[in-house]
């Protein structure tokens, strides 16, 4: 007697492993989009009061990690950066850039040797001094000159510290909105 395999799958098990073909490639994709938005596109939340009046404490903040990744940064970014200080995640303005010299006298900050138009920012600053941003770093400042603890303390921060670029605010809702970067 010759053995014959009977059919392998029946119609019922064939549609039921294309639904579940079909559910898997599903999970899949949601997979592979959490996992490219958290790597690209970091949220983060403000704690205190340093970036304000821009940004307040509980604020949640969308970014990309992109403009950190392609070296894009610019004068006026909001970012979010490990703080030399002590470790913990703030977030800061960009204000000096690679090789530049910058200077707060008399509540004006200067980049090599030129005022900063700054209509952002709570107050002037009311401390002093010059800092030069050595290559691959950059000079950082809260909105809330006078509340916050930021390159003026520490110093130019290192790229690498940098984690993403703020920008859109998506909480409180009435608050919704892009981070424009100033023009200067």
């Amino acid at each position: 007697m010759l053995y014959r395999p009977g059919p392998l799958f029946t119609p019922e098990t064939a549609s039921l492993l294309v639904a579940a073909g079909e559910w898997v490639k599903t999970i899949l994709v949601g997979v592979v989009l959490v996992v490219v938005i958290n790597l690209f596109f970091p949220r983060y939340v403000v704690d205190g009061r340093s970036m304000e009046p821009q940004l307040h404490s509980w604020d949640l903040l969308f970014a990309t990690s992109l403009d950190v990744m392609t070296n894009q940064l610019q004068r006026g970014d909001v970012v979010a950066l490990i703080s030399p200080r002590d470790g913990v995640r703030v977030v800061k303005r960009i204000i000096g850039l690679p090789g530049e010299r910058v200077e707060v006298q008399d509540g004006q900050v200067y980049i090599n040797g030129e005022a900063l138009p700054e209509n952002y920012i709570n107050e002037p600053p009311r401390y002093t001094g010059m800092w030069q941003v050595g290559e691959d770093q950059y000079f950082v400042l809260g909105d809330n000159r006078n509340h916050s603890l930021d390159s003026h303390v520490y110093g130019p921060v290192d790229r690498d510290r940098i984690q993403g670029v703020v920008k859109f605010r998506y909480w409180p809702l009435n608050q919704i909105s892009l981070m424009p970067v100033p023009e200067y």
